[in-house]
């Protein structure tokens, strides 16, 4: 076992996650990743994985961006943690040897998210030649869904927030974990991170659902939090592989009980689209039930550099090898 291969193996499931990610960047942005950071949790997360699997294995060149978004003179209290949070990311990138950007405060009284996220974006575009990595994050993607369907939304407005956004340039590769995994892997990385005091200000809407209404719905049946992001992922993903044509993918019936895809199909496919048509090939044995777990347990087999092998889960059996995956009821 050679010196990298040590390395790999002290990675925690969020770095291996990441890594994969990185790997299916574009080459031209994933040798150049700077990171949005905010000194919150999740923005500390991202550059904290990033370095560490930088240090470990990866090629390329990190920095950081914080967008101070100036003053308000009716808030003293957010004056005042904004600069506080500037000190912080600036010592955070200096112990971590990361260039830090610090662009000119904003010099307008900005008031608003919407106000907020454009000082942001402009602030980003003058760095256009590398990848800018945010890190939102399950928690997030389930909060605009929700804000989408309540003011009247299609299923195209449900796709919400996307992993790679070309024309901006904008990499977000947190989008399947949720914020409580990213505060596990920060209490284990032993860092530490601001709360912002506007997010404890429910006269925001998206404040409200998160702190008020989501709470609540969780407080009454515990998991239905999960569910419902689930459950929007499912209709989501199934939308989205009808429009780019996963079903196309010819399910051969073999022997008669049998079913099998081409194997170099399945691999052009996206993760969303795989776990799709993994679904629709354990729908063809008549096995109605199963769980999200599963269909996580078979993506991982499937994601297998091997070029024969075999296993069973959900009730079938599994056989990969060269040409197709085929998979066969258990009698």
């Amino acid at each position: 076992m050679n010196f990298k291969e040590v390395k790999l193996k002290q990675w925690t499931p969020l770095e291996h996650a990441l890594y994969r990610k990185w790997k299916d960047l574009p080459t031209l942005y994933s040798k150049k990743i700077m990171v949005g950071l905010s000194g919150g949790i999740d923005s500390v997360a991202l550059l904290v994985a990033l370095k560490r699997i930088q240090s470990k294995a990866c090629a390329f060149h990190l920095s950081a961006i914080y967008v101070h978004h100036g003053f308000n003179t009716e808030n003293s209290e957010q004056n005042q943690y904004r600069d506080h949070a500037k000190v912080f990311c600036t010592q955070l990138c200096e112990r971590l040897n990361v260039k830090i950007e610090l662009p000119i405060p904003s010099t307008i009284i900005l008031k608003s998210e919407e106000e907020y996220r454009n000082f942001r974006l402009q602030q980003f575009l003058n760095y256009q030649d590398c990848a800018i990595a945010l890190a939102h994050h399950a928690d997030d993607v389930l909060e605009t869904r929700l804000l989408r369907l309540i003011r009247g939304t299609s299923l195209d407005g449900l796709e919400a927030i996307k992993e790679w956004t070309p024309e901006l340039k904008f990499w977000r590769p947190f989008l399947e974990l949720s914020k409580n995994e990213l505060f596990d892997y920060i209490k284990l990385q032993n860092e530490s991170f601001l709360e912002d005091p506007s997010n404890k200000n429910n006269n925001y809407f998206r404040n409200w659902l998160r702190n008020h209404w989501l709470e609540e719905l969780e407080s009454h049946q515990k998991g239905a939090v999960k569910s419902l992001s689930r459950s929007l992922d499912n209709i989501v993903n199934q939308w989205h592989g009808a429009k780019s044509g996963y079903l196309k993918i010819n399910i051969s019936n073999v022997d008669g009980s049998d079913y099998a895809i081409s194997r170099n199909q399945y691999l052009a496919l996206t993760v969303d689209e795989q776990k799709q048509i993994v679904i629709e090939l354990i729908k063809k044995l008549n096995i109605l039930h199963f769980t999200h777990g599963q269909i996580k347990e078979i993506l991982k087999h499937l994601d297998n550099s091997q070029r024969v092998f075999t296993f069973k889960s959900c009730n079938a059996y599994w056989f990969v090898d060269a040409e197709q995956i085929k998979i066969s009821s258990i009698k």
